[in-house]
């Protein structure tokens, strides 16, 4: 059964945002090494087939803004995700603010 548009729940995209994994530890600008604690702007791509949110772009609060395609841009705040399980841990996106990219 295929859901209709209606079915779907709705979520802000802080909501959508918040523990996104990221997979770069650079800003895409200056290049600079990224982690637990630091503030960053995140672009964010969604992919419409999979209804899946993915970060893009990661940079530092103080570059510019990168011009890259991007379906939202949020600031946030880097923090460590655990999986004990396997005992890895992943940088995600936390204390999301959604930001005005046009």
């Amino acid at each position: 059964m295929t859901e209709s548009a209606a079915e779907l729940a709705a979520a802000s995209l802080t909501q959508i945002a918040t523990g996104l994994t990221v997979e770069t530890r650079h800003c895409v600008s200056c290049h600079q090494r990224l982690q637990t604690g630091t503030p960053v702007i995140a672009q964010l791509t969604h992919n419409t087939t999979t209804r899946r949110w993915a970060v893009e772009t990661l940079q530092c609060r103080s570059c510019p803004l990168a011009q890259t395609p991007a379906d939202a841009v949020v600031a946030a705040t880097l923090a460590t995700q655990s999986y004990p399980s396997t005992q890895t841990h992943r940088l995600c996106l936390v204390e999301v603010t959604p930001r005005n990219h046009h």
